[in-house]
């Protein structure tokens, strides 16, 4: 349905129609990933050419991101409502999320949680076309990657960062 420009959300009234039932789904979601569902809400709405009402989805997920107690969730929240600003074309409003998000997961005392929170801020670096600070961030990440105990939690984090530094240091090049 989505690609279908007489049923899916290609026409507008029907994309509006469908993204509120989700929006409603969105918000019964547990605290700690509603942000993540309410970007993609606020992506739907953003690639429907819909910007008034996706400019309001990402202030319902800033504003769901920045109440978050857990660094992690924190970060990665904000790293994502980063990602939707940027595809709004709003650069300056993304970084000072990613800024914030950058400070969150850098508060993170676990190795695991601290990797995994600042390759989700370096890829929201990467959607504003600074791979530079991603590549800071993800020299910290593969450092803290490297330190987590467990040996298959180990081995995961440092596959994730390294894929995410294999894409940095391409854009880095670019």
């Amino acid at each position: 349905i989505y690609g279908d420009p007489d049923q899916g959300i290609g026409r507008a009234p029907v994309a509006k129609r469908l993204l509120a039932q989700v929006t409603a789904e969105a918000e019964q979601v547990e605290e700690r990933f509603q942000a993540e569902a309410l970007a993609a809400v606020a992506l739907g709405y953003t690639r429907s050419r819909l910007a008034r009402d996706a400019a309001n989805m990402v202030g319902r997920l800033e504003d769901a991101a920045k109440t978050l107690d857990d660094p992690r969730a924190k970060a990665e929240a904000l790293a994502v409502a980063a990602g939707v600003q940027a595809e709004l074309g709003k650069k300056e409003q993304a970084t000072t999320l990613l800024t914030e998000a950058a400070d969150a997961a850098k508060s993170i005392s676990g190795k695991e949680n601290k990797a995994y929170a600042l390759v989700a801020v370096a890829k929201g670096l990467l959607s504003v076309d600074d791979a530079t600070t991603a590549l800071s961030l993800l020299k910290i990440a593969e450092k803290s990657a490297n330190e987590v105990s467990d040996p298959d939690a180990q081995k995961n984090a440092m596959e994730r960062v390294r894929t995410t530094l294999k894409q940095a240091e391409r854009k880095a090049k670019t």
